[in-house]
């Protein structure tokens, strides 16, 4: 499954979330949020290229 946020100047970021674990911790479907703000905590990875850059979320926290 895969997640679509924006970042706070507009710019994509989708997460995929093979294991749908990303919005497990609050107990409802991810279309529940559509239009909510979020805390995103990432991590850089190796996966990086000119293309697109690759971050393992550490932490989703709703505002």
């Amino acid at each position: 499954m895969e997640h679509f946020f924006t970042d706070s100047e507009d710019k994509a970021i989708t997460i995929e979330d093979e294991e749908s674990k990303l919005f497990m911790k609050f107990g409802e479907d991810a279309n529940s949020y559509v239009g909510r703000t979020f805390t995103l905590l990432l991590k850089a990875t190796d996966a990086d290229s000119d293309v697109y850059s690759a971050k393992s979320v550490v932490e989703l926290e709703l505002k």
